[in-house]
Protein backbone atom coordinates (compact mmCIF):
# COMPACT_ATOMS: atom_id res chain seq x y z
CA UNK A 1 0.00 0.00 0.00
CA UNK A 2 1.30 3.61 -0.98
CA UNK A 3 1.20 5.78 1.89
CA UNK A 4 2.21 9.59 2.17
CA UNK A 5 2.32 11.90 4.41
CA UNK A 6 2.98 16.13 3.34
CA UNK A 7 4.08 16.99 -0.10
CA UNK A 8 6.08 13.86 -0.97
CA UNK A 9 5.97 11.52 -3.58
CA UNK A 10 5.40 7.75 -3.68
CA UNK A 11 6.02 5.35 -7.09
CA UNK A 12 4.45 2.00 -6.83
CA UNK A 13 4.85 -0.42 -9.98
CA UNK A 14 3.91 -3.87 -10.40
CA UNK A 15 0.55 -5.87 -11.19
CA UNK A 16 0.45 -6.81 -7.13
CA UNK A 17 1.08 -3.16 -6.24
CA UNK A 18 -0.81 -1.18 -4.78
CA UNK A 19 -5.28 -0.96 -4.86
CA UNK A 20 -5.08 2.32 -2.12
CA UNK A 21 -3.05 5.01 -2.36
CA UNK A 22 -3.33 7.28 0.86
CA UNK A 23 -2.69 10.53 1.05
CA UNK A 24 -3.60 12.31 4.45
CA UNK A 25 -3.05 16.50 4.66
CA UNK A 26 -1.80 16.60 0.71
CA UNK A 27 0.53 15.65 -1.47
CA UNK A 28 1.45 13.26 -4.68
CA UNK A 29 0.84 9.52 -4.89
CA UNK A 30 1.51 8.14 -8.13
CA UNK A 31 0.25 4.31 -8.68
CA UNK A 32 1.62 2.46 -11.50
CA UNK A 33 -1.31 0.68 -12.37
CA UNK A 34 -3.23 0.05 -15.45
CA UNK A 35 -6.83 1.53 -15.47
CA UNK A 36 -9.48 4.13 -17.25
CA UNK A 37 -9.49 7.51 -17.95
CA UNK A 38 -11.92 9.97 -18.34
CA UNK A 39 -14.23 10.48 -15.71
CA UNK A 40 -14.11 13.12 -12.79
CA UNK A 41 -13.88 12.16 -9.41
CA UNK A 42 -14.53 14.07 -6.18
CA UNK A 43 -12.05 13.39 -3.15
CA UNK A 44 -9.93 15.04 -0.63
CA UNK A 45 -6.82 15.23 0.61
CA UNK A 46 -4.25 16.46 -2.23
CA UNK A 47 -3.07 15.05 -5.34
CA UNK A 48 -3.54 11.88 -6.49
CA UNK A 49 -2.52 9.73 -9.42
CA UNK A 50 -4.52 6.48 -9.91
CA UNK A 51 -6.23 3.61 -11.43
CA UNK A 52 -10.10 3.14 -11.71
CA UNK A 53 -10.74 1.54 -8.68
CA UNK A 54 -7.89 3.49 -6.70
CA UNK A 55 -8.82 4.76 -3.31
CA UNK A 56 -7.25 8.05 -2.06
CA UNK A 57 -7.70 7.92 1.97
CA UNK A 58 -7.22 10.99 3.93
CA UNK A 59 -9.20 11.47 1.24
CA UNK A 60 -12.29 9.29 0.36
CA UNK A 61 -12.98 6.22 -1.88
CA UNK A 62 -12.70 7.06 -5.56
CA UNK A 63 -15.42 5.45 -8.11
CA UNK A 64 -16.32 5.20 -11.68
CA UNK A 65 -19.17 7.33 -11.11
CA UNK A 66 -18.63 11.04 -10.34
CA UNK A 67 -19.77 12.00 -7.14
CA UNK A 68 -19.02 14.86 -4.15
CA UNK A 69 -17.65 12.93 -1.04
CA UNK A 70 -16.20 14.44 1.93
CA UNK A 71 -16.18 17.75 1.48
CA UNK A 72 -13.67 18.37 -1.19
CA UNK A 73 -13.52 18.47 -5.03
CA UNK A 74 -11.11 17.10 -7.62
CA UNK A 75 -11.46 17.87 -11.15
CA UNK A 76 -9.00 15.13 -13.59
CA UNK A 77 -6.13 17.04 -14.71
CA UNK A 78 -4.39 14.31 -16.89
CA UNK A 79 -4.52 10.99 -18.91
CA UNK A 80 -2.06 8.89 -20.85
CA UNK A 81 -3.30 5.40 -21.78
CA UNK A 82 -0.76 4.01 -24.72
CA UNK A 83 -1.81 1.07 -26.85
CA UNK A 84 -0.66 -2.00 -26.11
CA UNK A 85 -2.24 -5.55 -26.70
CA UNK A 86 -2.58 -6.63 -23.27
CA UNK A 87 -3.55 -3.69 -21.05
CA UNK A 88 -3.27 -5.70 -17.98
CA UNK A 89 0.85 -5.71 -18.25
CA UNK A 90 2.63 -4.15 -14.80
CA UNK A 91 4.89 -2.05 -16.84
CA UNK A 92 2.00 0.11 -18.13
CA UNK A 93 1.89 3.76 -16.36
CA UNK A 94 -0.20 5.64 -14.82
CA UNK A 95 -3.65 6.94 -16.33
CA UNK A 96 -4.93 9.94 -14.42
CA UNK A 97 -4.32 12.79 -11.97
CA UNK A 98 -6.27 14.30 -9.51
CA UNK A 99 -6.09 17.60 -7.99
CA UNK A 100 -8.17 17.97 -4.89
CA UNK A 101 -8.42 20.79 -2.28
CA UNK A 102 -7.83 19.77 1.18
CA UNK A 103 -10.72 20.23 3.50
CA UNK A 104 -10.73 19.78 7.31
CA UNK A 105 -14.81 18.72 7.80
CA UNK A 106 -15.82 15.24 8.88
CA UNK A 107 -16.49 13.00 6.11
CA UNK A 108 -19.51 12.10 4.91
CA UNK A 109 -22.68 12.01 4.15
CA UNK A 110 -21.20 8.48 2.26
CA UNK A 111 -20.59 6.00 5.38
CA UNK A 112 -19.63 3.45 2.56
CA UNK A 113 -17.26 5.68 1.40
CA UNK A 114 -15.00 4.20 4.19
CA UNK A 115 -13.30 8.15 4.94
CA UNK A 116 -10.64 8.35 7.04
CA UNK A 117 -9.81 12.23 7.96
CA UNK A 118 -6.65 12.79 9.14
CA UNK A 119 -6.31 15.31 12.38
CA UNK A 120 -5.33 18.73 11.35
CA UNK A 121 -1.83 19.91 11.46
CA UNK A 122 -0.70 20.78 15.08
CA UNK A 123 -3.48 18.83 16.81
CA UNK A 124 -2.78 18.09 20.01
CA UNK A 125 -4.01 14.73 21.28
CA UNK A 126 -3.68 13.20 25.14
CA UNK A 127 -4.81 10.30 27.09
CA UNK A 128 -6.55 10.45 29.94
CA UNK A 129 -6.70 6.66 31.68
CA UNK A 130 -9.31 8.63 34.22
CA UNK A 131 -11.60 9.99 31.76
CA UNK A 132 -15.15 8.88 31.21
CA UNK A 133 -15.53 7.49 34.45
CA UNK A 134 -12.27 5.69 34.23
CA UNK A 135 -12.91 3.72 31.12
CA UNK A 136 -10.34 6.10 29.71
CA UNK A 137 -9.88 7.92 26.27
CA UNK A 138 -8.22 9.80 23.74
CA UNK A 139 -8.89 13.49 23.49
CA UNK A 140 -7.78 15.75 20.93
CA UNK A 141 -6.87 19.43 21.85
CA UNK A 142 -7.52 22.47 19.61
CA UNK A 143 -3.55 24.27 19.82
CA UNK A 144 -5.44 27.67 19.87
CA UNK A 145 -8.13 27.43 21.84
CA UNK A 146 -7.77 24.06 23.37
CA UNK A 147 -10.94 23.19 22.59
CA UNK A 148 -11.30 19.25 23.70
CA UNK A 149 -12.79 16.85 21.59
CA UNK A 150 -13.46 12.81 22.65
CA UNK A 151 -11.59 10.59 19.75
CA UNK A 152 -12.42 7.45 21.03
CA UNK A 153 -13.43 6.20 24.75
CA UNK A 154 -13.85 2.45 26.76
CA UNK A 155 -13.54 -0.19 24.49
CA UNK A 156 -10.14 -1.99 24.41
CA UNK A 157 -9.14 0.52 26.64
CA UNK A 158 -8.11 -0.46 30.20
CA UNK A 159 -5.66 2.38 31.74
CA UNK A 160 -4.55 3.91 28.38
CA UNK A 161 -0.81 5.73 29.42
CA UNK A 162 0.75 7.47 26.30
CA UNK A 163 0.07 8.10 22.56
CA UNK A 164 1.70 8.64 18.94
CA UNK A 165 0.86 9.04 15.05
CA UNK A 166 1.05 5.90 12.67
CA UNK A 167 2.21 6.80 9.15
CA UNK A 168 -1.74 6.62 7.75
CA UNK A 169 -2.99 9.32 10.51
CA UNK A 170 -4.40 6.40 12.77
CA UNK A 171 -3.06 6.87 16.38
CA UNK A 172 -1.39 4.21 18.24
CA UNK A 173 -1.68 4.16 22.08
CA UNK A 174 -0.45 2.11 24.69
CA UNK A 175 -1.88 0.89 27.42
CA UNK A 176 -0.50 -0.52 30.98
CA UNK A 177 -3.46 -3.02 31.72
CA UNK A 178 -4.94 -3.99 28.69
CA UNK A 179 -6.03 -7.63 27.39
CA UNK A 180 -5.78 -9.30 30.61
CA UNK A 181 -3.47 -7.23 32.58
CA UNK A 182 -0.60 -7.21 30.96
CA UNK A 183 -1.31 -3.80 28.68
CA UNK A 184 -0.70 -3.88 24.62
CA UNK A 185 -1.16 -1.52 22.15
CA UNK A 186 -3.90 -0.37 20.46
CA UNK A 187 -4.95 1.35 17.35
CA UNK A 188 -7.40 4.20 17.23
CA UNK A 189 -8.89 5.78 13.92
CA UNK A 190 -9.58 9.58 14.67
CA UNK A 191 -12.68 9.85 12.25
CA UNK A 192 -14.28 7.32 14.39
CA UNK A 193 -12.76 6.37 17.60
CA UNK A 194 -12.76 2.56 16.32
CA UNK A 195 -10.36 0.57 18.06
CA UNK A 196 -8.16 -2.12 16.75
CA UNK A 197 -6.02 -4.71 18.50
CA UNK A 198 -2.33 -4.38 17.12
CA UNK A 199 -0.32 -6.26 19.94
CA UNK A 200 -0.94 -7.69 23.63
CA UNK A 201 2.25 -8.17 26.01
CA UNK A 202 3.36 -11.21 26.66
CA UNK A 203 6.83 -11.75 28.11
CA UNK A 204 7.42 -8.10 28.30
CA UNK A 205 4.92 -6.19 30.13
CA UNK A 206 3.31 -2.40 30.95
CA UNK A 207 3.84 -0.86 26.97
CA UNK A 208 4.71 2.90 28.34
CA UNK A 209 6.01 5.60 25.97
CA UNK A 210 5.45 5.05 22.08
CA UNK A 211 7.11 6.44 18.99
CA UNK A 212 7.05 6.08 15.10
CA UNK A 213 9.99 5.43 12.68
CA UNK A 214 10.19 6.80 9.31
CA UNK A 215 9.31 3.04 7.77
CA UNK A 216 6.22 3.09 10.52
CA UNK A 217 7.23 0.46 12.83
CA UNK A 218 6.44 1.12 16.81
CA UNK A 219 9.24 1.80 19.19
CA UNK A 220 7.69 1.04 22.57
CA UNK A 221 9.53 1.15 26.09
CA UNK A 222 8.26 -1.73 28.24
CA UNK A 223 9.35 -1.26 31.75
CA UNK A 224 9.56 -4.56 33.07
CA UNK A 225 9.42 -8.30 31.79
CA UNK A 226 8.08 -11.17 33.42
CA UNK A 227 10.85 -11.94 36.02
CA UNK A 228 12.84 -9.47 34.91
CA UNK A 229 14.09 -6.13 33.66
CA UNK A 230 12.38 -3.89 30.59
CA UNK A 231 13.49 -3.71 27.34
CA UNK A 232 12.57 -1.49 24.27
CA UNK A 233 10.95 -3.22 20.83
CA UNK A 234 10.00 -2.42 17.56
CA UNK A 235 6.23 -3.56 16.99
CA UNK A 236 5.14 -3.95 13.74
CA UNK A 237 1.66 -2.45 13.84
CA UNK A 238 0.66 -4.76 10.74
CA UNK A 239 0.59 -8.39 12.44
CA UNK A 240 2.09 -7.20 16.07
CA UNK A 241 5.66 -9.05 15.59
CA UNK A 242 8.14 -7.64 18.55
CA UNK A 243 11.79 -7.58 18.06
CA UNK A 244 14.39 -5.84 20.03
CA UNK A 245 15.66 -2.26 19.18
CA UNK A 246 19.41 -2.71 21.02
CA UNK A 247 19.49 -6.58 22.16
CA UNK A 248 22.98 -5.68 23.74
CA UNK A 249 21.73 -2.95 25.72
CA UNK A 250 20.77 -3.56 29.43
CA UNK A 251 17.73 -1.64 30.37
CA UNK A 252 16.24 -1.28 33.67
CA UNK A 253 12.81 0.24 33.79
CA UNK A 254 12.22 2.00 30.10
CA UNK A 255 9.60 4.55 30.47
CA UNK A 256 10.07 7.12 27.74
CA UNK A 257 10.90 6.66 24.19
CA UNK A 258 12.02 9.35 21.21
CA UNK A 259 13.70 9.08 17.41
CA UNK A 260 16.08 11.95 16.58
CA UNK A 261 16.56 12.98 13.20
CA UNK A 262 19.18 10.57 12.40
CA UNK A 263 16.86 7.84 13.78
CA UNK A 264 18.70 7.43 16.70
CA UNK A 265 16.36 6.05 19.86
CA UNK A 266 16.57 8.02 23.32
CA UNK A 267 15.42 6.52 25.85
CA UNK A 268 14.81 7.35 29.68
CA UNK A 269 15.25 4.93 32.40
CA UNK A 270 14.30 6.14 35.42
CA UNK A 271 15.49 4.77 38.47
CA UNK A 272 13.04 5.51 41.33
CA UNK A 273 15.34 5.52 44.07
CA UNK A 274 16.93 8.59 42.23
CA UNK A 275 20.52 7.80 41.92
CA UNK A 276 20.95 6.54 38.59
CA UNK A 277 18.26 7.57 36.13
CA UNK A 278 19.65 7.00 32.50
CA UNK A 279 19.31 8.38 29.36
CA UNK A 280 20.10 5.82 26.68
CA UNK A 281 20.74 6.83 23.43
CA UNK A 282 21.08 3.82 20.65
CA UNK A 283 22.38 4.30 16.56
CA UNK A 284 22.07 1.46 14.88
CA UNK A 285 21.18 -0.90 17.32
CA UNK A 286 24.29 -0.19 19.35
CA UNK A 287 23.58 1.94 22.54
CA UNK A 288 25.08 4.20 25.01
CA UNK A 289 24.71 6.03 28.11
CA UNK A 290 24.34 9.95 27.16
CA UNK A 291 23.63 10.81 30.19
CA UNK A 292 23.03 9.61 34.41
CA UNK A 293 21.99 10.64 37.44
CA UNK A 294 21.83 14.17 36.32
CA UNK A 295 20.75 16.39 38.31
CA UNK A 296 21.39 14.76 41.68
CA UNK A 297 17.84 12.61 42.39
CA UNK A 298 16.82 12.67 38.88
CA UNK A 299 13.85 10.55 37.93
CA UNK A 300 13.29 10.66 34.04
CA UNK A 301 10.10 10.50 32.57
CA UNK A 302 8.87 11.64 28.96
CA UNK A 303 11.10 12.12 26.39
CA UNK A 304 11.20 14.06 23.42
CA UNK A 305 13.41 16.11 20.44
CA UNK A 306 13.51 19.72 19.01
CA UNK A 307 14.38 20.54 15.70
CA UNK A 308 17.95 21.60 17.10
CA UNK A 309 18.49 18.15 18.58
CA UNK A 310 18.52 18.78 21.90
CA UNK A 311 16.74 16.05 23.87
CA UNK A 312 13.96 17.44 26.06
CA UNK A 313 13.45 15.10 29.64
CA UNK A 314 10.89 15.14 32.10
CA UNK A 315 12.24 14.85 35.48
CA UNK A 316 10.52 14.44 38.87
CA UNK A 317 7.26 14.18 37.72
CA UNK A 318 5.77 13.54 41.35
CA UNK A 319 9.03 14.42 42.99
CA UNK A 320 10.44 17.65 44.96
CA UNK A 321 11.77 19.28 42.35
CA UNK A 322 9.71 19.22 39.00
CA UNK A 323 11.14 20.26 35.35
CA UNK A 324 11.66 19.77 32.10
CA UNK A 325 15.29 19.23 31.23
CA UNK A 326 17.39 19.82 28.03
CA UNK A 327 20.59 17.70 27.14
CA UNK A 328 23.00 18.89 24.32
CA UNK A 329 22.78 15.29 21.96
CA UNK A 330 26.59 14.88 21.76
CA UNK A 331 27.66 16.54 25.06
CA UNK A 332 24.60 15.85 27.12
CA UNK A 333 25.36 19.32 28.63
CA UNK A 334 22.27 19.59 30.73
CA UNK A 335 20.57 23.12 31.00
CA UNK A 336 16.58 23.63 32.99
CA UNK A 337 13.98 24.84 30.50
CA UNK A 338 11.06 24.82 33.15
CA UNK A 339 10.46 24.19 36.58
CA UNK A 340 7.40 24.52 39.13
CA UNK A 341 4.53 26.67 38.83
CA UNK A 342 2.07 24.74 36.11
CA UNK A 343 4.46 21.70 36.14
CA UNK A 344 2.49 19.75 39.55
CA UNK A 345 2.75 16.19 37.95
CA UNK A 346 3.71 16.11 34.26
CA UNK A 347 4.40 13.00 32.85
CA UNK A 348 4.38 13.53 28.28
CA UNK A 349 6.51 16.11 26.64
CA UNK A 350 6.51 16.60 23.24
CA UNK A 351 7.43 19.67 20.70
CA UNK A 352 4.67 21.44 18.16
CA UNK A 353 5.77 22.59 14.63
CA UNK A 354 6.61 26.34 16.17
CA UNK A 355 9.07 24.84 18.44
CA UNK A 356 6.95 25.56 21.18
CA UNK A 357 7.06 22.64 23.85
CA UNK A 358 4.12 21.28 25.39
CA UNK A 359 3.56 18.78 28.61
CA UNK A 360 1.18 17.07 29.50
CA UNK A 361 0.42 17.58 33.16
CA UNK A 362 -2.11 15.53 35.82
CA UNK A 363 -3.25 18.42 37.00
CA UNK A 364 -3.25 21.40 34.66
CA UNK A 365 -3.58 19.21 31.33
CA UNK A 366 -1.81 20.36 28.50
CA UNK A 367 0.62 23.43 29.15
CA UNK A 368 2.96 25.19 26.58
CA UNK A 369 6.43 26.18 27.55
CA UNK A 370 8.18 28.55 25.87
CA UNK A 371 11.45 26.98 24.63
CA UNK A 372 13.85 30.45 25.54
CA UNK A 373 12.90 31.43 28.63
CA UNK A 374 10.87 29.09 29.78
CA UNK A 375 7.17 30.34 30.39
CA UNK A 376 4.35 28.73 30.58
CA UNK A 377 0.56 28.70 29.89
CA UNK A 378 -2.14 26.27 29.92
CA UNK A 379 -3.54 25.66 26.89
CA UNK A 380 -6.24 23.44 28.23
CA UNK A 381 -7.32 21.87 31.46
CA UNK A 382 -10.40 20.26 33.19
CA UNK A 383 -13.00 18.83 31.25
CA UNK A 384 -12.06 15.16 29.51
CA UNK A 385 -8.67 15.91 30.65
CA UNK A 386 -9.15 16.20 34.57
CA UNK A 387 -8.82 13.48 36.89
CA UNK A 388 -9.48 12.42 40.50
CA UNK A 389 -6.62 13.24 43.20
CA UNK A 390 -3.11 11.75 41.95
CA UNK A 391 -5.10 10.92 38.52
CA UNK A 392 -5.26 12.67 35.00
CA UNK A 393 -3.98 12.48 31.91
CA UNK A 394 -0.66 10.65 31.04
CA UNK A 395 0.33 11.36 27.53
CA UNK A 396 0.20 13.63 24.32
CA UNK A 397 1.59 13.76 20.97
CA UNK A 398 1.05 16.61 18.27
CA UNK A 399 0.17 16.06 14.53
CA UNK A 400 3.13 16.91 12.44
Amino acid sequence: MAQLLGRDSVVERGAAAVDRARVAGGGTVVVMRPGRCGHERRARGGTATFWHEGVARGAARLRRTPRRQCGGSATLSGCRWPMRSAWDRPQWPLLATLRAEVHNSACGPYPTDNCHVALPVGTIVAVNPDAFGGAGGVIAVDPGNGQQTTLSRGGLFVEPFSVAFLADGRLVVSDIAAFGGGGGLIAVDPTNGQQTKIAASTVFRLPSGVTVDAAGQILVAYPERVQGLGTVLRVNPANGDHTAVAPGVQFISPVGVALDANGNVLVTDPDIQGFESRLHRIAQGIGGILAKGKPPGAIYHGVAIERTGNILVVNNPNGPERELLRFHPTTAAMTKVASGKKLINHFGVAVEGNDKIVVIDRVNGVVRIDPNNGSQTVVSSGGDLAGPIGGGPTGLAVRK
